[in-house]
């Protein structure tokens, strides 16, 4: 049982790490832009926190929050909202952007809130991964977008959800059996 509380740990440190990788990335090439904020979330705490800090940040809570009918009452659900460009000049979202360093059995999340966004508010919505793999066993890295000649079933998926998918094969967050020689995701199309 240990074990598994440590990976899963791990799994969280990551995940963490890369959503500050990025954020950090995203703060430092749209630093000449002054009506451009960009807004670390990382989770549903950091969303709610938004309610509290101004008018600003209260409708932009209301926009991130998916509203729920239930027994009477409203409820607000914070969907997934890692990173988000929000422009000062509209009071309104650019881009979210969602940070998964693996995607297996996540992508699904991902596509469920590109689609509610781009649908119902009108926000374009990007992914951002290093590509650790797929994750089948094999002694090998393989890519888990596949080719644009051979798409993987998360390629095909994407190109008709998202808005895009940044891949960055960034070696401190890659797995172990990770040549960055000779490994590196196919890019094109969507990807």
């Amino acid at each position: 049982m240990d074990q598994v509380k440590r990976r899963q740990s791990d799994v969280s440190k990551s995940g963490k790490d890369w959503e500050s990788y990025i954020y950090n990335f995203l703060i430092e090439s749209l630093k000449d832009h002054d009506n451009i904020e960009t807004i670390k979330l990382g989770g549903n705490n950091e969303v709610e926190a938004l309610k509290h800090k101004g008018d600003q940040y209260r409708a932009l809570y209301r926009i991130l929050c998916i509203e729920v009918y239930y027994r009477g009452s409203f409820h607000h659900i914070p969907g997934d909202t890692d990173i988000v460009v929000y422009s000062k000049e509209f009071s309104y979202p650019v881009c979210i952007v969602s940070c998964k360093t693996s995607l297996h059995g996540r992508l699904t999340e991902t596509l469920f809130y590109a689609v509610y966004y781009r649908l119902m508010r009108k926000i374009k919505y990007v992914l951002v991964t290093p590509d650790r793999g797929k994750q089948s066993g094999s002694y090998e890295w393989e890519s888990e977008w596949g080719t644009n000649e051979k798409p993987s079933k998360n390629r095909l998926l994407a190109s008709l959800f998202l808005d895009g998918v940044y891949v960055n094969n960034k070696v401190e967050f890659m797995p172990k059996n990770f040549e960055p020689k000779i490994h590196k995701t196919v890019l094109g199309g969507i990807v």
